[in-house]
């Protein structure tokens, strides 16, 4: 059915992506303009030699080429996929063509000019046509200004169709002291042909298609070709890669770490950036409706329509991972109806909400932001079916015999016709699914033959991935605690964690919400979290949460009139265990029930009465941010009013076992006892251990220091771990990293080294020191020595000082290579090194065991 009054439609590109729009458009009688300014269609798939003034891409007033064609490139795909359903892709008999079934560059952009004569295209197109500026007007109408030349024009349409394609920004690895490297940078963009590089050292970034193909392109010529991967193990160095003298692969992590030390040594000539692009859209203006947010582009519905400018602004050719020109000839057509009134879209609301559900599952699954319009395999089976070829996935097109039978059923040594078309389009389906897979998947499907077995063991790793990921899910839900979030904080943890398991369709009811909510809370809300649990009706979750927020309010009070931390230590906490079955206890002020404890209550004498029943609403009547551990009383009243005096601090109602200050011991008559020393110089900044020294410790699991810069390239420490010190408490970790201490003209490594900013000193651990090298510690009273373990050769002698044995942190050697023997060097000589061998594997681990991390670090005591 044609529109009543065709819509005028302006298409941004004349790329693959708009001329398949343009296509679609003019099939349902719009009035379709393509702005083009380039000389002739193709957009990315025309060869340029030339590249951007700036070869890393990173300048914004640079000369801009569009094209990232190099001149070796051909397609991934073979020709049956990759091309349109209305206009397929064969090969043809005209000289100069490129007949192979996986061809050059130049061959696709020959097809693209073949569809264009085929359709009557080119006289849509505005050559040499840039556009400044796409801005929503009145009425819903979209005001589009170009220029040609010095003329710039300004133009009102119905609708705007994005195509101007995602191959021209560059991405950038960030790596820290890249900024200095002494040697050239470029970006793939601006990558054409390996002359350039002839006899170099070559550091590649990335592993993706392009840099595969560019890899192989330049080994022709360089002396070396080093990739960093990000999907490699993290085992470091993989080695030298098969079928190549010169070419090795290894791990991005340790490749980021050991970048400074490149920078100054110039051992390499170029870092090629094979990292891919940025979704960018200079001209287009949406007053922050539409946005890329690290390379999320939307909100967009099915990756095409804003929820509130649909249908007037659309885009086309945002996924990757899929065969693009099938992919744009479904998107426009789905665009050409819906402007014609042909099809109907959501409401706005609705189509947002689809969109913030499919956001929630991509997290649940644990996917990046930037992958958002990466479709992967589980997601093409509509595209499979709208191609009639889900029935080689599905088992409902089965291989038939390979060979031809006679009259009696047996094979004879004739090939069955059936069997090679079937073969030829499984085959061709089996390169489109791994086309679409990342090297990880592709794993997966190594070795199978068929599209079917390869398509069943992906479901059957999906479906093991789903459930791995719903358990995690639920642990990570189980796992959340308050710690120093506001309850703001937390509760939108919780929620958050609900809503990523409701997005996989696990559903939590409110009241198993609230069991969580309540045992993530820290002891300081003992007395409410008992108040919730004996309350006998029911209360919504939002009722505990306006609670929640009063208590809040009223502990923050108290600590301030108390001039208290907000929570006393893990001393008292791991030492108090409430017991709900006696006398003998706590009980909070606003409940009624039986018990003694310390605090203000409404009747004398502690006296309670109706055991559990829940008094008032209002959590902000209690005196006590935390319970105590009380003395054993008898039923009568006792006769003395004196309170408890601590004779630690000198206040009123605690003993000195209860005292915050008890391992603080500006708080004590008379130096420590040299046994105290050492646990008290983990978190206490007023004792005498000095900064400027490194402590040693029999007990602890890992180095720790409170400066980051003892750390040699420090590396931010994402795991949830934290150090658990001799008192009991819990301090976070910041970073990690390597370092090493230089005496006596010997270098010691020091490897899993932890920083932790809440410590006042640095803790050596003794037994990482010696298992990293080879020594042994050797103990009295006077000193300490270190030796060799072989040879038992003296390397190091210290003292003994106020019962601790430190070694100085002023031979430390901070912001240098972490050990002798660097983990990473490259085999070629010039006049800044020489005699280095090629990116030799390291002899540590690249992060500190988190199995050790929620251990005690242990002390002398």
């Amino acid at each position: 059915m044609r529109p009543v009054t065709p819509r005028n439609v302006a298409v941004i590109g004349a790329g693959a992506g708009g001329l398949v729009a343009a296509r679609a458009l003019r099939r349902e009688g719009h009035k379709v303009v393509v702005f083009e300014r380039e000389d002739k269609v193709g957009g990315t798939w025309v060869y340029n030699p030339n590249i951007d003034s700036d070869p890393i891409g990173i300048d914004p007033s640079r000369n801009v080429v569009h094209s990232s064609l190099y001149a070796s490139l051909r397609t991934n795909l073979p020709r049956e996929v990759m091309g349109c359903r209305e206009y397929p892709f064969v090969a043809t008999n005209k000289t100069q063509r490129d007949p192979r079934r996986f061809p050059g560059h130049r061959e696709v952009f020959e097809y693209l000019n073949d569809y264009v004569s085929e359709f009557g295209l080119n006289e849509l197109v505005r050559f040499g046509t840039e556009v400044s500026h796409v801005g929503l007007v009145e009425e819903g109408k979209w005001k589009v200004r170009s220029r040609i030349g010095e003329d710039r024009v300004d133009e009102i349409y119905d609708a705007v169709v994005v195509c101007n394609g995602h191959y021209t920004e560059p991405r950038i690895a960030e790596i820290p002291g890249i900024d200095v490297w002494p040697g050239k940078q470029i970006h793939s963009h601006n990558y054409r042909v390996p002359e350039p590089f002839r006899d170099q050292v070559v550091i590649l970034i990335g592993s993706s298609a392009s840099a595969v193909d560019i890899s192989r392109d330049i080994a022709a010529v360089a002396r070396e070709v080093h990739i960093a991967s990000r999907s490699v193990k993290k085992d470091g160095t993989l080695g030298k890669l098969p079928g190549y003298e010169n070419m090795w692969l290894h791990s991005m992590k340790m490749f980021m770490k050991m970048v400074p030390s490149y920078s100054r040594m110039g051992c390499a000539d170029v870092i090629l950036h094979c990292t891919g692009y940025k979704y960018y859209y200079p001209f287009l203006d949406t007053s922050g409706i539409v946005a890329v947010d690290d390379n999320r582009v939307g909100p967009l519905y099915k990756h095409i329509f804003p929820p509130f400018l649909a249908p007037g602004l659309s885009f086309v050719g945002l996924p990757f991972k899929f065969p693009p020109f099938p992919l744009f000839e479904f998107q426009s057509k789905w665009i050409a109806g819906v402007l014609a009134g042909r099809l109907v879209l959501p409401s706005p609301e609705e189509m947002l909400a689809d969109v913030e559900a499919f956001y929630l599952t991509l997290e649940a699954s644990g996917v990046p932001k930037r992958y958002t319009h990466n479709i992967a395999a589980y997601r093409i089976s509509s595209i499979l079916k709208a191609h009639s070829l889900i029935g080689y996935i599905d088992g409902t097109y089965p291989c038939p015999n390979k060979f031809v039978q006679d009259e009696r059923g047996a094979a004879t040594a004739q090939i069955n016709p059936e069997y090679q078309i079937w073969n030829t389009q499984d085959q061709a389906l089996m390169t489109l699914l791994n086309a679409t897979l990342s090297q990880t998947a592709l794993s997966h499907v190594i070795g199978y033959s068929t599209s079917r077995e390869a398509w069943l063991a992906l479901e059957r790793r999906f479906s093991a991935s789903t459930r791995s990921n719903i358990l995690q899910l639920k642990s990570a839900l189980h796992n959340i605690s308050k710690g120093k979030d506001s309850i703001d904080s937390y509760i939108q943890k919780i929620k958050q964690a609900r809503d990523s398991l409701a997005s996989v369709s696990v559903l939590i009811e409110d009241e198993d919400i609230l069991i969580y909510v309540l045992n993530g809370l820290p002891q300081e809300y003992n007395a409410f979290k008992t108040s919730i649990r004996t309350k006998s009706e029911n209360i919504t979750l939002e009722e505990v949460y306006a609670m929640l927020k009063i208590e809040e309010q009223t502990i923050e009070s108290v600590h301030k009139q108390n001039n208290s931390p907000p929570f006393p230590g893990a001393m008292m906490a791991t030492n108090y265990r409430p017991n709900f079955s006696s006398n003998r206890g706590y009980s909070p002020s606003n409940f009624s029930g039986r018990g003694r404890g310390r605090g203000r209550f409404s009747n004398r004498g502690g006296r309670m009465h109706s055991f559990g029943r829940f008094q008032s609403p209002n959590f902000g009547q209690s005196n006590l941010p935390y319970p105590t551990k009380q003395p054993q009383q008898s039923n009568q009243r006792s006769n003395n009013s004196h309170p408890v005096v601590c004779q630690i601090c000198n206040k009123n109602g605690h003993s000195a076992l209860d005292c915050y200050h008890r391992m603080d011991f500006s708080y004590q008559g008379k130096p420590p006892s040299p046994q105290l020393t050492a646990m008290s110089a983990t978190y206490n900044t007023g004792s005498d251990c000095s900064p400027n020294y490194w402590y040693t410790d029999t007990g602890a699991t890992n180095h720790i220091t409170a400066d980051l810069a003892n750390l040699n390239f420090p590396v931010e420490y994402q795991g949830d771990d934290n150090i658990t010190i001799a008192n009991g408490q819990a301090l976070d970790i910041s970073h990690s990293g390597q370092s090493s201490i230089h005496a006596n003209d010997h270098t010691f490594i020091l490897n899993n080294v932890l920083c932790v900013p809440s410590m006042a000193t640095n803790l050596l651990s003794v037994h990482q020191f010696c298992k990293d090298n080879h020594c042994r510690f050797i103990f009295d009273s006077e000193m300490f020595q270190i030796q060799d373990k072989a040879t038992k050769q003296l390397l190091f002698q210290g003292p003994f000082d106020h019962g601790l044995y430190p070694l100085p942190t002023s031979s430390i050697t901070k912001h240098s290579a972490p050990s002798p023997q660097p983990p990473l060097h490259f085999q070629h000589y010039n006049k800044h090194c020489a005699n280095h061998s090629p990116l030799q594997r390291n002899n540590y681990s690249d992060s500190p065991h988190t199995a050790y991390l929620g251990k005690q670090v242990s002390t002398v005591l």
